[in-house]
């Protein structure tokens, strides 16, 4: 009994209370920007199937907690479909001075349908800025403390001292960016531009491969530069500066996000990298267990953390010391 509730808390409830808050954060964004347009809601649900609570608000929303956690949705007045699309002329007339979803203009629905995911990125800076601004972002300077040999790293010429300004496109300000970018390009070609003696040099380096295990056992290929680097610490910042680098974190792993998209569609990427339902649960209920593991054993570090990057999730010091 205590091994099968030991067993939930670690693996389904860190999944359940993930999917639960992304759920209510996209429909509420949907939610305000159709109150705001005066579009009237019939229902705001968080999970399907039979309510297990529910209520009505004074605009005459149903507001209901689905007893199966697995999604949501907000239901419009006129809607005869999960499209929202108004199918026959015999559904329900519009009170007198209220325009229904599908009658609005253009922008009003492209404004109510970006309305949702537009509030996950903004969810996501917000908790990103919070962690930031109390627990503190891991930080280690760009600078290169050794180089391995026979590695992409020596190969390519980097040295010891370099400092790593720029990779793939990308700007780099901490050592944990670098981490990510490598880690999710195993043996695809970067432009590296390094600060060395004060005056900047372009390299090209490949980074080479190898193989990481989950406890799930899920083989990844990640990538592996041959560098390793300095102490790290975290830094907590301020308000402004929280929010400010909780939006640029978000931005990169926006662009991270899409350009490994891209490259599957290309078949520059193995699309099996691509998670579903049981992918977001597993990398979830990892994470709660490497939290909890460490702070059973050791101090917390950046490397347990990963910042949600594919194929960096949860990796252990012992892999995230080098990179």
């Amino acid at each position: 009994m205590f091994e099968f509730l030991d067993g939930f808390l670690i693996y389904v409830g860190p999944f359940l209370g993930l999917l639960t808050a992304v759920v209510f954060v996209h429909e509420m964004g949907h939610f305000l920007v159709a109150r705001l347009f005066g579009v009237p809601v019939e229902i705001f649900s968080v999970g399907f199937g039979r309510a297990l609570v529910s209520w009505r608000d004074r605009a005459g929303t149903i507001w209901k907690i689905g007893w199966l956690p697995l999604g949501g949705y907000v239901k419009f007045l006129g809607d005869e479909d999960a499209a929202s699309v108004k199918r026959s002329e015999a559904g329900p007339a519009a009170p007198a001075g209220v325009t229904m979803f599908h009658d609005q203009p253009l922008y009003s629905r492209a404004a109510v349908v970006a309305a949702g995911p537009f509030a996950n990125f903004l969810f996501a800076i917000f908790l990103l800025a919070v962690t930031f601004a109390t627990v503190g972002q891991p930080f280690t300077p760009p600078v290169v403390d050794k180089v391995f040999d026979n590695t992409a790293a020596s190969s390519a010429g980097i040295l010891n001292g370099d400092r790593i300004v720029n990779i793939g496109g990308q700007s780099i300000q901490r050592f944990e960016e670098l981490q990510v970018i490598i880690s999710n390009n195993p043996d695809i070609e970067l432009e590296v531009v390094v600060e060395r003696d004060g005056y900047e040099s372009t390299l090209m380096v490949t980074p080479g491969a190898r193989e990481f295990e989950d406890r799930f056992g899920n083989k990844r290929r990640i990538g592996f530069l041959g560098v390793s680097r300095g102490g790290s610490e975290f830094v907590r910042h301020g308000p402004v500066l929280a929010v400010w680098y909780a939006t640029r974190e978000t931005y990169n792993f926006t662009v991270m996000t899409l350009r490994n998209v891209w490259e599957m569609i290309a078949r520059e990427r193995p699309a099996d990298e691509l998670r579903g339902v049981l992918g977001i649960a597993q990398m979830a209920s990892a994470h709660r267990a490497d939290i909890h593991q460490s702070r059973s054993d050791q101090p917390l570090s950046h490397s347990h953390f990963g910042w949600g990057a594919p194929g960096v999730l949860c990796l252990r010091d012992d892999i995230a010391q080098t990179y």
